[in-house]
């Protein structure tokens, strides 16, 4: 009876030990898939791939990027194709305003923009954008909430 009793406490223990490790994993994993997104889209948005970036993406930014893509014209596409340019797109910081809401910056260089006459131009030095995440279904997303301007 003493030796049934001893089995079911240590076992309670390692049972209450798992409960206190298990939000600080998730935690880590929660980081990690909020990083992820965030580059991956990105690395996406930023080479005028608005199809694979509006996977990771919210429902309400589906707009923005149906826009975004509408204002692409064939001149365009051909500009992409013809110059040599290798975006590349770096995490900076990241800060949660609480547990489902989050902002990111992102550092990017050799990328295009569209301008505000929907012209594309090449930016060969660095911008900074900041984005806003949101945390739906356990999965971290981009909210975009406009077309998405550099920071100055």
């Amino acid at each position: 009876m003493r030796h049934m009793f001893f089995l079911t406490t240590l076992l309670l223990a390692v049972f209450c030990c798992f409960l206190l490790i298990l939000p600080f994993s998730s935690c880590a994993n929660s980081d990690k898939q909020l990083t992820s997104c965030a580059d991956s889209s990105a690395q996406s948005f930023f080479r005028w791939q608005f199809q694979k970036s509006s996977t990771y993406c919210d429902e309400s930014s589906q707009r923005w990027l149906r826009y975004m893509a509408s204002q692409v014209t064939q001149d365009d596409i051909d500009s992409l194709k013809a110059t040599e340019s290798d975006v590349e797109c770096t995490l900076g910081g990241f800060s949660f305003d609480n547990d489902s809401m989050a902002s990111i910056e992102v550092h990017v260089s050799n990328y295009f923009r569209m301008d505000s006459l929907d012209k594309i131009t090449l930016v060969k030095g660095e911008s900074e954008y900041n984005f806003q995440m949101v945390r739906t279904n356990g999965f971290w997303r981009i909210r975009l909430q406009g077309f998405p301007q550099a920071v100055e």
